[in-house]
Protein backbone atom coordinates (compact mmCIF):
# COMPACT_ATOMS: atom_id res chain seq x y z
CA UNK A 1 0.00 0.00 0.00
CA UNK A 2 1.24 3.76 -0.94
CA UNK A 3 1.22 6.10 1.93
CA UNK A 4 -0.70 9.00 1.50
CA UNK A 5 0.90 12.39 0.79
CA UNK A 6 1.30 14.66 3.73
CA UNK A 7 -0.77 17.52 1.86
CA UNK A 8 -3.68 14.76 0.80
CA UNK A 9 -3.65 13.57 4.30
CA UNK A 10 -4.14 17.19 5.58
CA UNK A 11 -7.14 17.86 3.36
CA UNK A 12 -8.79 14.64 4.31
CA UNK A 13 -8.43 15.23 8.04
CA UNK A 14 -10.04 18.58 7.50
CA UNK A 15 -13.12 17.53 5.49
CA UNK A 16 -13.29 15.24 8.10
CA UNK A 17 -13.50 17.49 11.02
CA UNK A 18 -15.79 19.78 9.21
CA UNK A 19 -18.04 17.01 7.98
CA UNK A 20 -18.31 15.81 11.77
CA UNK A 21 -18.66 19.53 13.33
CA UNK A 22 -21.30 21.12 11.38
CA UNK A 23 -22.01 24.52 11.43
CA UNK A 24 -22.63 26.98 14.92
CA UNK A 25 -26.32 27.94 14.73
CA UNK A 26 -29.01 29.36 17.38
CA UNK A 27 -31.51 31.22 17.24
CA UNK A 28 -33.64 33.92 19.20
CA UNK A 29 -37.44 35.34 18.89
CA UNK A 30 -38.46 38.64 18.17
CA UNK A 31 -41.63 40.20 16.80
CA UNK A 32 -42.28 40.21 13.34
CA UNK A 33 -41.23 43.28 11.95
CA UNK A 34 -44.29 42.95 8.90
CA UNK A 35 -46.91 43.04 12.07
CA UNK A 36 -45.59 45.84 14.42
CA UNK A 37 -45.22 49.21 14.62
CA UNK A 38 -42.87 49.22 16.94
CA UNK A 39 -38.79 49.19 15.63
CA UNK A 40 -37.73 45.84 15.97
CA UNK A 41 -33.91 44.85 16.77
CA UNK A 42 -32.15 41.92 17.58
CA UNK A 43 -28.58 40.84 18.40
CA UNK A 44 -27.38 37.20 18.45
CA UNK A 45 -23.47 36.59 19.06
CA UNK A 46 -21.65 33.18 19.40
CA UNK A 47 -18.23 32.22 20.47
CA UNK A 48 -16.59 29.00 19.84
CA UNK A 49 -13.61 27.71 22.17
CA UNK A 50 -11.84 26.74 23.70
CA UNK A 51 -10.50 30.32 24.09
CA UNK A 52 -14.46 31.45 23.57
CA UNK A 53 -13.32 35.62 23.12
CA UNK A 54 -11.00 35.40 20.93
CA UNK A 55 -13.47 33.73 18.19
CA UNK A 56 -16.33 35.63 18.26
CA UNK A 57 -18.98 35.94 15.67
CA UNK A 58 -22.22 38.77 16.13
CA UNK A 59 -25.34 39.91 13.87
CA UNK A 60 -27.61 42.45 14.84
CA UNK A 61 -30.93 42.94 12.93
CA UNK A 62 -31.06 46.32 12.81
CA UNK A 63 -33.77 47.62 10.62
CA UNK A 64 -35.85 46.27 8.14
CA UNK A 65 -37.82 47.68 4.72
CA UNK A 66 -40.78 45.68 2.87
CA UNK A 67 -38.31 44.84 0.79
CA UNK A 68 -35.01 44.61 2.69
CA UNK A 69 -33.65 43.25 5.69
CA UNK A 70 -30.38 45.44 7.44
CA UNK A 71 -27.60 43.77 9.29
CA UNK A 72 -24.68 44.59 11.11
CA UNK A 73 -21.97 41.99 11.27
CA UNK A 74 -19.12 42.00 13.81
CA UNK A 75 -16.20 38.98 13.53
CA UNK A 76 -13.72 39.03 16.32
CA UNK A 77 -10.84 36.58 15.56
CA UNK A 78 -6.75 36.50 15.67
CA UNK A 79 -7.03 35.33 11.62
CA UNK A 80 -8.88 35.52 8.30
CA UNK A 81 -11.87 34.82 10.36
CA UNK A 82 -12.16 38.25 11.41
CA UNK A 83 -12.69 38.73 7.36
CA UNK A 84 -16.26 39.16 5.80
CA UNK A 85 -14.86 38.30 2.74
CA UNK A 86 -13.76 34.85 4.07
CA UNK A 87 -17.85 34.15 4.00
CA UNK A 88 -20.39 34.12 1.73
CA UNK A 89 -23.27 35.86 3.67
CA UNK A 90 -26.69 34.88 2.85
CA UNK A 91 -29.89 35.87 4.26
CA UNK A 92 -32.95 32.86 4.00
CA UNK A 93 -36.54 32.41 5.15
CA UNK A 94 -38.93 29.59 5.99
CA UNK A 95 -40.24 30.26 1.87
CA UNK A 96 -36.98 28.73 0.42
CA UNK A 97 -36.12 32.37 -0.77
CA UNK A 98 -32.39 33.99 -0.01
CA UNK A 99 -30.71 36.94 -1.01
CA UNK A 100 -26.87 37.46 -0.75
CA UNK A 101 -25.32 40.51 1.15
CA UNK A 102 -24.85 44.27 0.08
CA UNK A 103 -22.84 46.13 2.20
CA UNK A 104 -23.53 49.43 2.88
CA UNK A 105 -19.70 50.88 2.90
CA UNK A 106 -16.48 49.14 3.42
CA UNK A 107 -15.49 47.13 6.97
CA UNK A 108 -14.83 48.90 9.60
CA UNK A 109 -11.15 46.99 11.34
CA UNK A 110 -10.08 47.48 14.39
CA UNK A 111 -7.49 45.14 16.49
CA UNK A 112 -7.93 44.06 19.95
CA UNK A 113 -5.74 41.88 22.62
CA UNK A 114 -7.65 38.67 22.96
CA UNK A 115 -7.06 35.73 26.02
CA UNK A 116 -3.36 34.98 26.54
CA UNK A 117 -2.28 38.58 24.40
CA UNK A 118 -3.59 37.37 21.23
CA UNK A 119 -3.54 40.06 18.67
CA UNK A 120 -7.45 39.99 17.29
CA UNK A 121 -8.82 41.70 14.13
CA UNK A 122 -12.01 43.23 15.21
CA UNK A 123 -14.32 44.14 12.11
CA UNK A 124 -17.87 45.02 11.50
CA UNK A 125 -19.66 45.52 8.18
CA UNK A 126 -23.16 46.99 8.01
CA UNK A 127 -25.38 46.44 4.95
CA UNK A 128 -28.56 44.85 3.43
CA UNK A 129 -29.97 41.94 2.11
CA UNK A 130 -33.32 41.94 -0.70
CA UNK A 131 -35.26 39.54 1.18
CA UNK A 132 -38.90 40.36 1.74
CA UNK A 133 -39.99 40.06 5.61
CA UNK A 134 -44.23 39.45 5.10
CA UNK A 135 -46.58 39.15 7.85
CA UNK A 136 -46.66 35.59 6.78
CA UNK A 137 -42.90 35.12 7.57
CA UNK A 138 -41.81 32.85 10.31
CA UNK A 139 -38.25 32.91 10.50
CA UNK A 140 -35.06 34.65 8.44
CA UNK A 141 -31.59 33.23 8.88
CA UNK A 142 -28.30 34.67 8.31
CA UNK A 143 -25.63 31.96 6.80
CA UNK A 144 -21.90 32.63 7.18
CA UNK A 145 -20.27 29.99 5.33
CA UNK A 146 -16.92 29.98 4.85
CA UNK A 147 -14.66 30.04 1.83
CA UNK A 148 -11.50 29.67 3.81
CA UNK A 149 -11.58 25.81 5.24
CA UNK A 150 -10.13 26.86 8.56
CA UNK A 151 -13.26 29.36 9.43
CA UNK A 152 -16.57 27.97 10.60
CA UNK A 153 -19.62 28.40 9.56
CA UNK A 154 -22.22 29.98 11.45
CA UNK A 155 -25.99 30.09 10.95
CA UNK A 156 -27.93 33.10 13.10
CA UNK A 157 -31.92 32.44 13.23
CA UNK A 158 -34.77 34.52 14.35
CA UNK A 159 -38.13 33.07 14.80
CA UNK A 160 -40.81 35.73 13.98
CA UNK A 161 -43.59 35.66 16.59
CA UNK A 162 -46.82 36.93 15.24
Amino acid sequence: MRPVPRALARILSLAAVAAACGPIQGGTQMPNPARTTDRVEARQSYEVGPNKENHRFEAAFEGWTPGAVRFAIRLKHPDACADPASYELTLTDDGGRSAPFVPASQPVRATARGSGGAALQDVTVTGTFALAVGKETRWVELRLRPRDPFCKEVRFRWDLTP
